[in-house]
């Protein structure tokens, strides 16, 4: 299997967790409303990291509270009078994921991996298995949207449960998610056809600049990463406002 193969394997991945929803955010949602969490902390390194702080942002926005993305470095503080720490780590066994469980043991912890062997699961009071399938090469991609909208739907979960968002609002998210989903394989359709338009110019580049706002910014890391990962070069991702200056 090659990147490309688990590039096209996203649509049904995404269709996956969206239909399966209910029982991906189960134990979210359950925990979410024993403890009520005033602070809820995404830890998370590389690729995982890049998905959580995409997806922080609507994780605040729908459950109406502070969420931060942090790598285990920086680790610090734990805020808030009821905490909720997730950390996420696709293979579940890296071992600063792991350092940063032992870290954080005192507060509540949900593992979030796309293994049920990983040891991350078993440092934690309960585990949200990641729907990614298998990917057995190092720049991970399906991880990454399948982590983001793992975590979109346990907020949306939470927060309808909660009574956070009323319904309309929930089947107006839902009625969004699908459609990108359909429209995703034109999407990548379309990519692929630009790269092979533009191949000759593409080889030449040297480094590469990836600019965005608000959460686009969180989103062009992943794409700095990729490249470096794959093109073995530079990749840079600014904020619009920083790239500016």
């Amino acid at each position: 299997m090659k990147m490309m193969d688990y590039i096209n394997e996203q649509p049904a991945v995404l269709r996956e967790i969206l239909d399966k929803r209910k029982n991906v955010a189960e134990v979210f949602c359950r925990k979410f409303s024993d403890i009520q969490p005033d602070v809820i902390y995404l830890i998370a390194s590389g690729t995982s990291w890049n998905a959580a702080k995409a997806a922080a942002p609507f994780m605040e926005m729908v459950l109406n509270q502070p969420v931060f993305a942090l790598p285990p470095s920086r680790i610090g503080l734990i805020w808030g009078r009821k905490p909720m720490v997730l950390l996420i780590s696709q293979g579940g066994k890296s071992t600063n994921i792991l350092a940063a469980a032992e870290k954080t043991s005192e507060y509540s912890q949900i593992a979030m991996t796309g293994s049920s062997e990983g040891k991350l699961n078993t440092l934690c009071d309960a585990y949200i298995p990641i729907l990614c399938g298998e990917e057995n090469v190092g720049p991970k991609t399906k991880g990454y949207t399948a982590t983001i909208l793992t975590l979109y739907v346990m907020a949306l979960e939470a927060a309808k449960k909660t009574e956070i968002l009323k319904d309309g609002t929930y089947a107006e998210y839902m009625d969004m998610l699908t459609s990108m989903i359909n429209q995703l394989p034109e999407n990548i359709k379309r990519v692929v056809q630009w790269t092979e338009q533009n191949e000759d110019n593409l080889k030449e580049l040297k480094t590469l600049y990836f600019v965005g706002k608000r959460q686009g910014m969180d989103i062009a890391s992943e794409g700095a990463l990729k490249v470096m990962e794959t093109l073995l070069i530079p990749g840079m991702a600014f904020d619009f406002e920083e790239y500016l200056h």
